[in-house]
């Protein structure tokens, strides 16, 4: 697992790969966890609903929501960890271009992989 965590906004990439694991149920507090499937399959369990995600996918999980997450070695999971303050007093514009600049970072600086 690979983590970026920025300095100046609540917000936190996490990249999850080349790992067999499953999260067993928790939750987070304080922040949602937006994630997309970049390979293979991850099966999220939230809210006593059980979904396989494969490329491509995006699933949220908003703060205090029950959930556990499974992740085979072939999968590759892109999470972002974002502050409930920051959803709350940010517009959409304003947001989508903070993390638009914040992956562009990561990315130019190869943190978590150019894709």
């Amino acid at each position: 697992m690979r983590y970026y965590q920025c300095d100046k906004y609540p917000i936190e990439f996490v990249l999850s790969e080349n790992i067999d694991k499953h999260f067993d149920s928790h939750n987070h507090v304080g922040h949602y966890v937006i994630s997309m499937v970049m390979q293979g399959v991850v099966t999220l369990q939230l809210e006593n609903r059980e979904a396989a995600c494969h490329r491509g996918d995006l699933f949220i999980i908003p703060p205090y929501a029950v959930h556990s997450v499974h992740q085979g070695r072939d999968a590759r999971l892109l999470s972002i960890c974002v502050g409930t303050a920051f959803i709350e007093e940010t517009d959409l514009e304003t947001a989508e271009g903070i993390v638009r600049k914040l992956l562009k970072d990561v990315a130019e600086q190869d943190i978590l992989g150019k894709e």
